[in-house]
């Protein structure tokens, strides 16, 4: 399923918890369009900002996605 897929308020909490975790982590676009790519570095600020997915998400045991914020 892509992105366009979803409904529109499901797109807006990923819009704002990337904007969150952007803030949070000071990652640049680029960091995170590589990333995409499935290109994993070691830039701190990268990592900052999965972490800040992931912790402000939660997987339940089907494997969909909960937001918690």
């Amino acid at each position: 399923m892509r992105f366009k897929d979803y409904g529109d308020k499901l797109k807006g909490m990923v819009h704002m918890l990337h904007d969150t975790c952007v803030a949070r982590s000071g990652v640049d676009d680029s960091k995170i369009e590589e990333m995409k790519t499935g290109k994993f570095g070691s830039d701190p600020k990268a990592k900052k900002y999965v972490h800040c997915i992931w912790s402000s998400t939660v997987v339940n045991q089907t494997w969909k996605t909960d937001c918690m914020k």
